[in-house]
């Protein structure tokens, strides 16, 4: 099987031309490709934003991409559409030169689907640089699947101008009505996504579950995470992982952590690990909680080095307020760690096991304060929290996902 994969973007931190953008997104579609390849799929990948001269890469075919491919195949037509958009959606000034770029880069893309046999272009995301791909793939009569990585349109707390959130659901309800194949990365986005179509059942969406790497026999850096951060060894460490922002809600936990009586708070310390989004107003909350060692922001580190704040951890916590896969929680099993999160989370119905996680009916700051508590006072199993993270393995996704795509 020969395949073209389609990402906005990749992360490899090997490379310097695909370092530059870290993000959950980045890394997950490269990891799609690459354990792809490692089954023995033909790979090609070409991306949006990576320019590159190509490469071949962990069995995976990089295509070029350079400013040059872009020129050479310029299409007119396809600037008309790119203007079109840009006065009936009324887009945002910043947002224009994009809008052009996706457009223009299509004669490049048009290229290859011409010159290359491909049997399935893999398509991750729906918007505007992804819309001008599936017209073309239609056009070539080439057939593609689309990955939805989460849904965009349906919570107040992810930040998206009205008109891009109505792409994705106009989108939903034309794959629904002209059969197009969509896989989503969980069982509670695909019941999101019935639930606005109004239908039961649909063979149409598909669930993937990401992956996640399994293998702890890697040697990890030798990293003291209580020596970096002076906590003392009698304390205990939560862990939060991700971007801080409104929607991974890490400023919930940290009125939460108020309400704690106080001998459980001077024996617990949270590491927050994630690139500060809030332009401050997260840091700010910790200040004036009075409660600045022991809630400790540690910003951004890097992939490589992560996994130790996951083995010196001893509590996971997630109060997203969506959380569609829930990575930092299967990251979080693969070193034994339990999680605390809330039910009616997306990422839950793949994941939950009794045993490996704490769920929370209640969204308030007492729930969650209480489940930090019932957190502390339960006795966990490692070992049994690790085979359960076997469930999740990059090997089985991309299993998965070679399922449904000779399903097309």
């Amino acid at each position: 099987m020969k395949i073209l994969v389609f990402p906005s973007y990749i992360t490899i931190l090997e490379l310097k031309d695909f370092s530059r953008r870290k993000s959950g997104y980045g890394y997950m579609t490269w990891d799609v490709a690459r354990s792809l390849a490692e089954r023995g799929v033909e790979v090609d990948l070409l991306t949006r934003f990576n320019i590159t001269k190509g490469l071949k890469f962990k069995k995976v075919n990089i295509l070029e991409h350079t400013w040059f491919n872009n020129i050479s195949t310029f299409n007119f037509l396809n600037l008309i559409k790119a203007v079109k958009i840009i006065i009936t959606d009324k887009i945002r000034l910043k947002k224009i030169p994009y809008i052009i770029f996706y457009h223009i880069s299509m004669g490049y893309f048009d290229k290859l689907l011409k010159s290359h046999n491909y049997d399935l272009v893999h398509i991750h995301g729906i918007g505007y640089s992804t819309l001008p791909i599936i017209e073309t793939c239609r056009k070539r009569n080439v057939k593609y699947i689309v990955t939805l990585h989460g849904l965009n349109s349906f919570s107040s707390s992810i930040n998206l101008p009205p008109r891009e959130k109505q792409i994705e659901k106009d989108f939903l309800r034309y794959a629904e009505d002209n059969n197009l194949p969509v896989s989503v990365v969980s069982t509670g986005v695909k019941t999101t996504i019935l639930k606005y179509l109004k239908i039961e059942h649909s063979e149409n969406f598909k669930v993937v579950p990401n992956g996640c790497h399994i293998n702890t026999q890697t040697v990890l850096p030798s990293l003291n995470v209580r020596e970096i951060y002076g906590i003392s060894e009698e304390k205990k460490i939560m862990l939060c992982v991700g971007r801080i922002d409104n929607n991974k809600n890490q400023a919930q936990i940290v009125r939460a952590f108020s309400k704690l009586a106080s001998d459980v708070k001077d024996n617990l310390v949270v590491l927050f690990v994630g690139v500060e989004g809030t332009n401050g107003t997260f840091l700010e909350a910790i200040k004036d909680s009075d409660y600045t060692s022991q809630l400790i922001f540690c910003g951004f580190i890097d992939k490589e080095k992560l996994p130790v704040y996951y083995q010196q951890s001893d509590f996971n916590i997630v109060a997203s307020i969506t959380e569609v896969f829930g990575l930092s929680i299967v990251e979080g099993f693969v070193y034994g760690v339990p999680c605390l999160t809330f039910a009616d989370l997306d990422a839950v119905p793949d994941l939950y096991n009794e045993k490996a996680m704490l769920l929370l009916k209640g969204r308030t700051d007492d729930d969650l304060a209480q489940g930090i508590n019932k957190m502390l006072s339960h006795t966990w199993d490692k070992n049994f929290i690790r085979k359960h993270s076997q469930k999740f393995s990059l090997e089985k996704m991309a299993k998965n996902y070679l399922k449904v795509f000779k399903s097309l």
